[in-house]
C-alpha cells in the first residue's frame, strides 16, 4: 500500500534496524494535501480506508516494533501510542458507550450520572480541540477575521455531536473490511481546484 503512514513506518523500520541516521521532520506548511471529499459516501469511503490501512499498519509493520528498545522512540512511545489511540480506539468509545446503556439498562445508574459523564467527556474532548486550536493559531495565525476563528470554535464543538461517533462507526467498518481482505479503495471522486 501507498499510504504515507506505511511508507513512514517502512522508513523508520528500515534506517533503524540498518543503524542508517536519519531523521523525520515535520513541515507545517505542506505543498500538497489530501483533497478533502465533497460528499458524504466519499467521505465514508476514505475514512474507512483509513480505519483499515491504519489497523495493517500495526498489524503487518508496527507489531515488531511496539516497545522493542532496538527501535527507540518510535517502537516504545510512537507505536504503542498509535495502537492505543488510533487502533484501538473504536473499541474503547463503543464499550463506553455500551456500560453507559448497559449500566442504564439494569438500573445500576441514572440519567443524571449518564448526562454528567457524557458532558464531562464532552468538554474534556473540547478543551483538547481548543488546545489544538490555540496552538496552531498563536503559531501560524490561520485565522485572521474573528469570524473564521469563532467558526472553528463552533466546528470544534459539532464535531462532538455525531461526527466522532460516525467516524468510530467508520473505523470499525475498516476494521472488518480488512479481517474480510478487503482491501479495494472504493471509488475516490476527485473535482477541479479552482483557487
Amino acid at each position: 500500500p501507498g499510504e504515507d503512514m506505511n511508507i513512514v513506518i517502512k522508513l523508520h523500520r528500515h534506517c533503524l534496524e540498518n543503524k542508517i541516521p536519519y531523521r523525520v521532520a515535520f513541515c507545517p506548511d505542506a505543498v500538497c494535501w489530501t483533497q478533502a471529499p465533497d460528499s458524504y459516501r466519499i467521505l465514508s469511503s476514505q475514512r474507512k480506508r483509513w480505519g483499515r490501512g491504519n489497523l495493517k499498519n500495526m498489524i503487518e509493520e508496527g507489531i515488531y516494533m511496539v516497545l522493542r528498545p532496538k527501535y527507540k522512540i518510535f517502537g516504545m512511545l510512537t507505536i504503542p501510542y498509535n495502537i492505543i489511540f488510533e487502533t484501538l480506539n473504536p473499541y474503547f468509545r463503543l464499550s463506553g458507550l455500551l456500560a453507559i446503556l448497559g449500566y442504564w439498562l439494569l438500573n445500576m445508574t441514572d440519567w443524571h450520572t449518564v448526562v454528567i459523564f457524557s458532558l464531562v467527556n464532552l468538554f474534556s474532548c473540547f478543551a483538547l480541540s481548543l488546545g489544538a486550536l490555540f496552538i496552531e493559531e498563536t503559531a501560524f495565525s490561520r485565522y485572521p477575521k474573528l469570524r473564521d476563528l469563532n467558526k472553528m470554535l463552533l466546528f470544534s464543538l459539532l464535531m462532538f455531536a455525531g461526527y466522532r461517533q460516525i467516524g468510530v462507526w467508520w473505523r470499525l467498518n475498516g476494521h472488518v473490511q480488512f479481517l474480510r481482505n478487503n482491501n479495494s479503495w472504493g471509488t475516490m471522486v476527485r473535482t477541479n481546484f479552482n483557487k
